[in-house]
């Protein structure tokens, strides 16, 4: 039977639980570290949180941050807008070819 322990680079204490961080560089080269929950706080930093999962880097090749993409304006509907697309649920509306004329000659 095998066990394996992570452990924090840092602090190198077995009873704390460590994560495993993966640095990697589009030429190749990767370096892993395993830190601890009081020890990650940098690298934590450099992460997106969970809600905003962002691929772009948060800065960019001079350096300089990279402010976040806007986010779009979705536009509520006023209460005209809202009153024409309510649709009535429940009761289907049935007319006869009769009714139908006779709606067609009182429109024109």
């Amino acid at each position: 039977m095998e066990v394996t322990v992570i452990v924090c680079d840092v602090c190198k204490r077995r009873e704390v639980p460590a994560k495993r961080y993966t640095l990697s560089c589009d030429d190749g080269r990767e370096v892993v570290f395993d830190r601890c929950t009081d020890d990650a706080g940098a690298l934590e930093a450099l992460l997106p949180n969970k809600q905003a999962a962002a691929p772009e880097a948060s800065t960019s090749k001079q350096g300089e941050p990279v402010p976040p993409p806007a986010k779009p304006q979705v536009r509520t509907p006023d209460a005209k807008e809202a009153k024409k697309t309510k649709r009535r649920r429940g009761t289907a509306r049935f007319a006869t070819l009769d009714e139908i004329e006779a709606m067609k000659k009182k429109d024109a």
